[in-house]
């Protein structure tokens, strides 16, 4: 990047998932197999058990709905012990992340995920909804050591959708924008809600939040209900902190060094006169100095910089993808194994090494079972995957089936960034079979290969994407206005991945 960004400097971004489930209360998978995967492919996490509904009873629901909501509930309770213990076991400083959280939803209020870098007490399953209402009132992140995370914000408010008069900026300094539920960014979003829950309310979205002065960090989670945390495409959150510790990313999420992803590993930094994400600067009379700087996992599309709500900046990368014969090359190919008859199970083991090259880093990007009804049944193990990386070569584990519908993607891949030349090649085996890719040939457009006949599960061998085409770096500048104002950044790849900054504020002098 030609840019650098000082307000980064002695930082690092680590990748997590605040806010998802397994059958600790009702959803499916134990407890360790959300942790072991959750490992494959994050920094950290917070396993998430359903706790409490302390206004289920103001709509009516079907009794079986209310059952199992209320089974959940006293499961959590009465194994709160255990997950308390588990989860403190699987903290390892420096190499893996985990925090404490449980869910409470609410008709009136909107959802809130309790998420604490500290053991927290059971909650009594039976809270009344006076009792949520003082905590919502009275919790500050920072001196009672808990956070409430708002999530899926973007239903109507009495349908579990956020009640923005009940938001404080002390409880809640972060905010769920993106999970398997949809985007509630603004009135059009990327990815829309699509849920049984229901369609998105523009009044309660992030730039609707903003638009009303609340101050908060963004972040995505998956919500996933099959014990498969930061499982692909569903959201996940990135930090700017010290070091890989509870207490560092803890600090960060206060400080709103947040961003949001929808899935590749985005490098996201942005600042503002040199203070980074999540900052408050005094004094709308300065001139803003606006810098960005992005690491993508695929080709760049485009970089807004959003401002009050509306795109102030628009920054379209040109392409640069060309080679010189004999030239070393650095840059990223993804390869994605799935399809085949629908529904039907495949069982992966695959191999993949280089030739003349250097594997730079392997990015996995992992699935776990779908679950959108916590009804639905899964008669299988939740944990399938396995990863382990040498030198030159990776190997993996994992099992696909069919896509069960021409919308729905059901692969799993993994990222490789590559350096070689246009002779160094990429060898695949499975199944007792090996194929050979060149540099030079990905750089063309990518390769499939099947593993049977017709209809059989396939190999796509994406088009190697040279490194100066999924970085960018500019700076714009913007006149000082005449009232608060407030910028974000979105970024938006040609495969449909993005990337959401939490945003910077300019305080107004009156």
């Amino acid at each position: 990047m030609n840019q650098s960004n000082s307000a980064y400097e002695n930082l690092h971004v680590y990748f997590g998932d605040l806010h998802n489930h397994c059958g600790i209360s009702y959803a499916h998978g134990t407890l360790d197999d959300a942790y072991n995967n959750a490992q494959l492919q994050l920094d950290f996490v917070s396993v998430t058990g359903h706790a409490a509904w302390p206004d289920m009873a103001e709509k009516p629901m079907p009794d079986d709905v209310v059952a199992y909501h209320r089974n959940g509930f006293r499961k959590l309770r009465d194994n709160w012990q255990d997950y308390l213990d588990v989860t403190e076991r699987k903290y390892k400083p420096g190499s893996f992340v985990t925090f404490f959280g449980y869910e409470m939803h609410s008709f009136r209020h909107g959802d809130r995920t309790f998420v604490s870098p500290v053991p927290v007490p059971a909650t009594n399953p039976d809270v009344s909804i006076e009792e949520f209402e003082q905590l919502l009132r009275r919790t500050s992140a920072r001196k009672d050591r808990v956070l409430l995370l708002p999530h899926h914000i973007g239903y109507n408010t009495g349908f579990r959708g956020i009640n923005w008069d009940s938001v404080t900026d002390d409880a809640s300094p972060i905010v769920e924008i993106l999970s398997m539920h949809g985007l509630a960014e603004n009135n059009d979003p990327l990815f829309p809600y699509l849920h049984t829950m229901g369609p998105l309310d523009s009044r309660n979205t992030m730039v609707s939040g903003l638009q009303q002065g609340h101050r908060f960090g963004v972040v995505a989670s998956t919500d996933h209900h099959s014990a498969h945390p930061g499982s692909y495409g569903y959201g996940r959150t990135a930090v700017w902190a010290d070091d890989l510790s509870r207490e560092s990313i803890w600090e960060a999420i206060l400080k709103r060094r947040t961003y949001a992803l929808s899935g590749d590993r985005i490098d996201l930094r942005f600042s503002v006169n040199g203070h980074p994400m999540g900052s408050v600067l005094p004094g709308s009379d300065l001139t803003r100095e606006l810098c960005v700087n992005v690491v993508g996992g695929h080709r760049i599309g485009r970089i807004e910089v959003v401002k009050n709500g509306k795109v102030f900046y628009r920054h379209v990368p040109e392409s640069r993808g060309f080679v010189a014969v004999g030239s070393r090359i650095k840059g990223k190919v993804l390869l994605e194994f799935g399809w085949g008859e629908k529904g039907r199970l495949k069982h992966w083991d695959v191999t993949v090494d280089v030739k003349a090259a250097n594997i730079l880093s392997v990015e996995p990007r992992l699935r776990g079972r779908d679950v959108v009804d916590p009804l639905d049944t899964v008669d299988e193990s939740c944990q399938f995957s396995a990863i382990s990386i040498a030198d030159s070569e990776v190997h993996l584990t994992t099992r696909t089936r069919g896509n069960s519908t021409t919308r729905t993607s059901e692969t799993q891949a993994l990222c490789l960034e590559v350096e070689g030349d246009v002779a160094s090649s990429i060898q695949v085996r499975t199944d007792g079979m090996q194929w050979s890719f060149t540099l030079g040939s990905l750089l063309e457009g990518a390769q499939v290969v099947y593993t049977d006949g017709f209809v059989s599960p396939a190999i796509r061998i994406h088009e190697f994407i040279p490194n100066q085409d999924y970085t960018a770096s500019f700076v714009c500048s913007d006149m000082p206005g005449q009232a608060e104002d407030w910028y974000y950044v979105r970024v938006i790849q040609e495969n449909g991945q993005c990337a959401w900054s939490s945003p910077i504020w300019i305080e107004s002098n009156t």
